[in-house]
């Protein structure tokens, strides 16, 4: 097995999000599993099937969304499913209208594009517009999708290339907007006056956040790689003898934002880690450890060992949320050994294989103190529609 330096020196300099792979631990298992070539041989398919993936979000979410509506769902506080702002993050079924609304406001529309890793060349859009925090309708566009083709008003640049051609992410986002409001209002011009966010993320990052194995872990992440700018630097300071060849990190970049941020979704970011990841844990699951689930794992299997990665997550043991809020920083994993707290595994709430990759919703929160983890601490088990709730002795 080659080590994870010799790993991360088979990855050409050509590759503009190198540097950042080895603190995106999803990724980075992939690569440990198949060798970098093979992952990108294969990198134009899996950027297809993180498409497809995205979509079966907004569209389960959307149909959460109508049944709320309609009065009709039983146990939403039961029930969870991916927040489609964005679509990595999961969301307790009886807050998600609430979180929309306090963090996007009462009509906007919101676009999430990939970054190509190579060069930032924008792989596909999706958007979704959304009425007093509930979602009305959505579009995307796929790879190779001439809306990729469109062109800039004033710089003649395509949107797929314009961040290709800016360097600063944050000004290339402000032209692509441009474009995205163009087609908004030929689509939607009944909302042309609603406000409009766009998020772009490098795709590896992207991926990333949407397989990590819980949402504790998911909103660490996330963090991580928006203020990546912020503590890459520091951290490559800190450890240049260790990491010698990651020292391109001393001009790190953010791999995920906004443009323009929401203000107190801005805000948030700029919370310490742990406080960060309490605030929003409180905002979409009240602080509920879920632990997540893929929607299209059979065409992630065609191109990449996505399942057999995520089960060999969950032979190491999934961090407890004190665990996560204390962990330190490391690429190619993080470092959990001076962290005191339970390891958890799915067997101990008497799942098995296929259960756990439905998710499972659990009343464990950062609060919680237990030194063992078991079917006492289960809610309920898969997502969406699909879930079945746990029989508790004083339902």
């Amino acid at each position: 097995m080659p080590t994870d330096k010799e790993i991360y020196e088979s990855i050409p300099d050509w590759v503009y999000s190198k540097p950042y792979l080895p603190f995106c631990e999803f990724i980075w298992r992939l690569l440990r599993k198949q060798s970098w070539e093979t992952f990108w041989e294969h990198y134009d398919d899996f950027v297809e099937a993180t498409l497809d993936e995205l979509i079966l979000r907004m569209e389960e979410a959307i149909k959460i969304s109508q049944e709320l509506q309609k009065g009709t769902l039983k146990n939403p506080d039961k029930i969870v499913s991916f927040w489609i702002l964005p679509p990595v993050l999961v969301v307790r079924t009886d807050l998600q209208q609430g979180a929309i609304r306090l963090i996007y406001g009462n009509s906007a529309d919101i676009s999430f594009m990939a970054a190509h890793d190579h060069d930032k060349e924008i792989q596909f859009v999706i958007n979704f517009h959304f009425e007093q925090g509930l979602a009305t309708n959505y579009w995307y566009i796929r790879p190779g999708d001439e809306l990729l083709e469109k062109r800039h008003m004033k710089l003649g640049t395509k949107l797929k290339d314009i961040p290709k051609e800016i360097p600063d992410f944050h000004e290339a986002a402000d032209k692509v907007l441009d474009i995205l409001k163009d087609i908004r209002n030929e689509q939607d011009p009944e909302h042309a006056n609603s406000a409009y966010n766009t998020c772009i993320f490098l795709l590896s990052a992207g991926t990333n956040n949407g397989a990590l194995l819980s949402n504790y872990s998911e909103y660490s992440w996330m963090w991580e790689g928006i203020n990546m700018h912020k503590w890459a630097p520091k951290f490559i300071k800190n450890h240049s003898k260790e990491y010698p060849y990651l020292e391109p990190l001393k001009n790190a970049d953010t791999v995920q934002f906004y443009e323009p941020w929401p203000p107190i979704f801005y805000q948030l970011t700029k919370l310490p880690r742990p406080i960060w990841i309490k605030r929003i844990a409180g905002l979409l699951t009240n602080g509920q450890l879920f632990f997540q689930y893929i929607m299209n794992l059979k065409g992630f299997d065609k191109v990449a060992p996505v399942k057999e990665t995520i089960l060999e997550m969950w032979e190491d043991g999934a961090p407890s949320p004190q665990m996560v809020l204390n962990h330190e920083i490391k690429p190619f994993g993080y470092e959990y050994k001076k962290v005191k707290g339970p390891r958890i595994y799915y067997w101990d709430f008497g799942l098995k294989e296929d259960d756990v990759l439905k998710g499972f919703l659990t009343n464990i929160t950062f609060d919680t103190k237990q030194e063992k983890f078991d079917e006492s601490n289960l809610i309920s088990i898969g997502h969406g529609l699909e879930t079945k709730f746990v029989k508790k002795d004083e339902d």
